[in-house]
């Protein structure tokens, strides 16, 4: 997740697959599987990136950001469900599906050099994409802001990702 990818295989990548997703879901598929790890990780990273309307969405973006302020993980992790609950489902579905993979990318740490803090820094962007500073709080040149963003939206992913099979769940 971390290295780059040819920029030229992503492209054609990218292009088949919106061409073919639907009618030819198995030759996608094998496409995928053909293609390098690096290749499909930047692919997956611009897709997350350039939706229409951010994975945890512009409404809710704020809330997340919020997260590593609770002291009590529990309550942590208890906010995080109910803002991944509030999310359209489609939105919803897919960070789920995301952060499984996330999951697995961090499962794999000793063949991959990939620790759960890692994959956060390098998703969070995606996740969190630029500018989340409002013009109203900070100068939008602000650089100690938008640090303070980054490490707060790092450590929301973390979170994401070690809690990501208790999110978007309703408990008894």
């Amino acid at each position: 997740m971390r290295l780059a990818g040819s920029v030229q295989k992503v492209q054609i990548l990218k292009a088949e697959i919106e061409r073919s997703y639907v009618t030819s879901p198995t030759l996608v598929e094998n496409l995928i599987r053909q293609s390098s790890v690096h290749d499909v990780s930047v692919l997956l990273k611009q897709l997350v990136r350039h939706l229409p309307e951010p994975l945890l969405t512009n409404s809710h973006m704020d809330c997340f950001l919020q997260v590593p302020n609770i002291p009590n993980v529990q309550d942590q992790i208890n906010t995080l469900n109910l803002l991944v609950l509030a999310l359209p489902d489609c939105h919803r579905e897919l960070l789920q599906k995301l952060l499984y993979f996330l999951a697995k990318v961090v499962e794999e740490e000793d063949v991959n050099r990939m620790s759960i803090g890692n994959v956060a820094m390098i998703v969070a962007p995606n996740l969190f994409p630029p500018p989340r500073l409002k013009k109203g709080n900070h100068k939008q040149n602000d650089i100690a802001a938008e640090v303070t963003v980054a490490a707060m939206s790092s450590k929301v992913t973390q979170l994401l990702i070690k809690y990501g099979n208790f999110l978007g769940a309703v408990s008894n």
